[in-house]
């Protein structure tokens, strides 16, 4: 039985995700899955709509396969015709496995774990079924299969949804040329700044026809797509603007060895690519500056006490000095060995950290030097100020313990234990940071 609108029970059921209620209709009438309601969908795409998981994974399982893939015409009358056919198919297209797909796309269930539990590894089936409504609409002289494809490929660049994409472009390669909003798919990718499929598409061979294409209603090409500033960018929400900074640089040129061809065009605003970039970050360049000059200021105050510290621990050296001859009484001793060259070392760190950071404080701050210069000092810097702590309190335990072993040799352990703290809470702040410049600065934006 149907209400007004179509929807049988078990299709009400699944927009609410009653997973016992699903079951139970399901166990009582096994045909109800491939009923479809008023518009024309199975009660598996409605619950994929509604985002209710579990309830899709069971739905697929006990819905037929011929019910995924028909398709039906509907009634002819009530379609646009001409010009507003295509989009009318690419946005309302009634055939099923379609509209499971992109409903699961939009709601994040392909992309978290799969249509069946027992495929969740490698999507093995859903994959399948994608090929097969791929194949079936390319035999359908009823639909343009590039019009269809546009939408849920659209929001599967958005997704960063690469499975999907390399499905579907080797099933219709020509989907690498559709146009969204004016502009192909792909440099929606490269404009937004989706790393993952800026990465999958630059790989291909047929990418570098792109730069072919002709330019949008604003005259802009691909690498004044790459140009603009990426929206919201991920790294800019804990490693801060630099970082960003250097991510976008590495982007745009990476599309500029694609795209030689276009580094001297101008759009509708007279701007070549380079021209576009600078005025688009210029704001963020602002950010990245004084955001890398707060660090190497606050770093070298203390690369810089530390250089203090360390110059006078090198001549109050424990356990004296000789009345007759000035030298260390310890001198001859293994212990006082490591302490001295500890000193030297904490010393020479601290001397390199420091002047590392003045040359960040006093950098030109150009956009070229976002992409390796200023990364690598900072990445040096942080190295350098953290060698130089760690040998500091390596020289600090060793002079406790040559000063205090003969009498208190117990207070010495846990005063070296102590020592590590500092160097081990220095670290943990700072090891992300240290990192993620590592590795985006010695790895191509394509990897």
């Amino acid at each position: 039985m149907k209400n007004d609108f179509g929807d049988t029970a078990l299709t009400l059921a699944a927009a609410t995700g009653l997973s016992a209620v699903i079951h139970l209709l399901v166990e009582k009438h096994e045909d109800l899955p491939d009923i479809m309601n008023g518009r024309r969908q199975l009660a598996v795409v409605v619950a994929a709509l509604y985002g209710h998981e579990e309830t899709v994974s069971y739905l697929y399982d006990v819905t037929l396969v011929e019910s995924l893939l028909y398709v039906s015409k509907g009634d002819q009358n009530s379609k646009p015709v001409g010009d507003a056919a295509a989009d009318y198919e690419g946005h309302y297209s009634e055939h099923n496995g379609f509209m499971l797909f992109k409903a699961c796309i939009t709601a994040e269930i392909y992309v978290q774990w799969g249509f069946v539990k027992k495929y969740r590894s490698d999507h093995g089936l859903a994959g399948k079924l994608l090929r097969r409504i791929i194949k079936e609409l390319s035999r359908s002289n009823l639909y343009d299969i590039n019009s269809i494809l546009v939408n849920p490929t659209f929001t599967a660049v958005l997704q960063e949804n690469v499975e999907f994409l390399k499905i579907v472009i080797e099933e219709c390669p020509d989907v690498i040329w559709l146009e969204f909003k004016e502009l192909p798919i792909f440099g929606h990718a490269i404009s937004k700044g989706l790393e993952k499929i800026y990465t999958f598409v630059c790989k291909r061979t047929e990418i570098s026809l792109l730069a072919n294409m002709i330019p949008d209603r604003k005259g802009n090409t691909l690498l004044h797509q790459a140009a603009m500033l990426s929206p919201s960018p991920q790294l800019s929400q804990f490693l801060g603007p630099a970082l960003q900074m250097q991510r976008e640089l590495q982007r745009f040129k990476e599309v500029e060895k694609l795209t030689p061809m276009c580094r001297k065009l101008m759009n509708k605003r007279n701007q070549t690519p380079t021209d576009l970039f600078n005025d688009e970050h210029k704001d963020l360049k602002e950010e990245a500056r004084v955001w890398l000059k707060e660090i190497a200021q606050s770093c070298s105050v203390v690369a810089t006490l530390i250089v203090t510290i360390m110059f006078t621990a090198a001549f109050t050296v424990p356990g004296g000095e000789n009345d007759d001859t000035g030298l260390p009484r310890k001198l001859g001793s293994k212990y006082f060995t490591i302490y001295i060259i500890s000193d030297a070392l904490s010393l020479l760190f601290s001397c390199t950290s420091a002047m590392i950071f003045l040359g960040i404080h006093t950098s030109l701050f150009r956009e070229d030097d976002f992409r390796i210069k200023l990364p690598l000092a900072l990445m040096f810097g942080l190295l350098t100020l953290f060698l130089s702590i760690a040998t500091m309190m390596i020289a600090f335990g060793i002079a406790l313990f040559i000063m205090l072993r003969e009498h208190f040799m117990w207070i010495s352990i846990p005063m070296l234990t102590l020592g590590s703290i500092p160097v081990s809470i220095y670290a943990i702040l700072h090891v992300r940071i240290f990192i993620h410049v590592f590795r985006s600065t010695f790895r191509s934006y394509v990897k």
